[in-house]
């Protein structure tokens, strides 16, 4: 896995080859960060790359580090990155 980050020139879609653990994206439609915890598979289908990520800041319905989940073909489309890494500790757990 590469540690390094990259976006499409031109634009600040993400470029899937590029996503890993620390990778800060943001959401397109309320411009909040969030850090990448980790990359999976989903158990019914493992052809379907899941992407584990965290809310940076408490929101009005979750505290922070909140521990979320998306297939990433979504996550692409919902979110941007302004090629931001954040160093989270081995032991995130909620």
């Amino acid at each position: 896995m590469n540690n390094g980050i990259a976006v499409y020139k031109g634009s600040d879609f993400i470029d899937p080859e590029w996503i890993a653990k620390g990778l800060v994206i943001y959401t397109r439609s309320t411009d909040r960060p969030f850090v990448i915890e980790s990359i999976g598979r989903y158990g019914l289908n493992c052809s379907v790359v899941m992407v584990t990520y965290l809310n940076m800041h408490a929101t009005a319905d979750a505290q922070p580090f909140t521990r979320w989940y998306l297939e990433e073909s979504l996550l692409l489309k919902m979110f941007y990155t302004k090629n931001e890494t954040y160093n989270l500790p081995n032991d995130r757990t909620r």
